[in-house]
């Protein structure tokens, strides 16, 4: 649950990944690996792979899994399959139908996993607003910064539903925190991390 001091307005302006410095986790997973930090938050909020709440079921627990699958997935699509660049130097050999069409499926696997994310990012965000109240500029608010500024945007998310103050980060664990049971409902818990 959100705490009083987070009804109505984020925690952290938008531009707070580096509150923590450098070396934390929470600036290194938003520069380097945006979608294992996403799927952290998606973890604490409940949510699917696809944004939906799952509250009332156990859908959410597969969340960070998936995401994970996903990525690496992508980046291994990526490193295998040729890119434009290399086929204009003509570096890629042979040429052909066969490389073209490697090549688009190369960038059409870019567009659907940077539309997905953006998507997805979106719905997280949205989510977190309306669980804490926080009113939007605009309707179209949420998928902008997300697209133009998802580093950003992922971290004011992170920031709003744990507090680093009292739990310690992790790159790689489902929830991006330490000592954290997603079950456990006592006070002392909902008051350092907000889950809906």
């Amino acid at each position: 649950m959100p705490t009083d001091t987070t009804i109505g307005k984020w925690r952290d302006p938008l531009c707070s990944c580096y509150k923590y410095g450098c070396c934390h986790p929470l600036f290194l997973n938003a520069c380097c690996c945006q979608q294992i930090l996403l799927a952290q938050i998606m973890t604490r909020l409940k949510l699917t792979a696809c944004g939906k709440s799952s509250a009332t079921t156990d859908k959410w627990r597969y969340t960070f899994r998936i995401m994970v699958v996903l990525t690496i997935i992508y980046y291994t699509l990526k490193i295998m399959l040729p890119d434009f660049l290399l086929e204009e130097r003509g570096l890629l050999m042979p040429t052909g139908k066969y490389v073209t069409v490697l090549v688009i499926l190369n960038h059409f696997i870019s567009v659907t996993f940077f539309c997905y994310c953006c998507y997805i990012l979106t719905l997280t965000r949205r989510f977190i607003r309306e669980r804490d109240g926080i009113p939007a500029t605009s309707s179209l608010e949420d998928a902008c910064v997300s697209i133009w500024c998802s580093c950003c945007v992922i971290s004011q998310c992170a920031l709003q539903t744990a507090n680093y103050e009292f739990l310690r980060a992790e790159c790689c664990s489902n929830t991006g925190v330490v000592a954290m049971s997603l079950d456990q409902e006592s006070h002392e818990y909902s008051s350092h991390i907000e889950l809906v």
